[in-house]
Parts: C-alpha cells; structure tokens; sequence
C-alpha cells in the first residue's frame, strides 16, 4: 500500500463482519477534505460480510458502534473489520 497521506491508491474495499448478534455500526469516510456524514450500516450475525468499495481519494475511515435500537446492551458483541486493497 502507499504511505499514509500519499498515492496514487488502487481501488479499496471495506467490509464487517459480526458474531453472536447482529450489529449496527456508523460509518464516516473522509475524501477530498471533508467527512461523507455517519451512515449507519446494518451487520448481519446470520449472513454475508457487509461489503463496499471505498471512494476514489479516501484518506481516512471513522467507525463507531452504535445501538441497535434503545434497548440494544450487547456491548461484548465481536465486530471485525477487513480493508482489501488492488495496487495501480
């Protein structure tokens, strides 16, 4: 991969996986000096890898937990995280 804060980068991929129960993460990609906003994205215990292809000129990622809905406790609820990426 290339340095940090360099380039040019291939293409990327970003993917979650979960176990146990299902999770909901908030995602936020910075690109061309500025944040995309927290997008919730949805982890499946019981499915495939959550999967996406990272913008062209992304520099870093933001992940957070997040509720599941108000009575969500499950804090001990393994998450992983997988970040693929094709040189140019």
């Amino acid at each position: 991969m290339p340095p940090p804060n360099a380039g040019p980068w291939g293409d990327s991929w970003l993917s979650f996986g979960c176990a146990y129960a299902d999770v909901r993460l908030g995602v936020s990609i910075y690109t061309s000096g500025s944040w995309s906003g927290v997008q919730p994205r949805n982890v499946p215990d019981n499915g495939d890898r959550l999967a996406e292809k990272l913008p062209p000129g992304t520099r870093k990622v933001l992940i957070g937990r997040m509720k599941t809905a108000a009575a969500d406790s499950a804090d001990d609820v393994p998450v992983s995280w997988l970040l693929e990426y094709l040189g140019t």
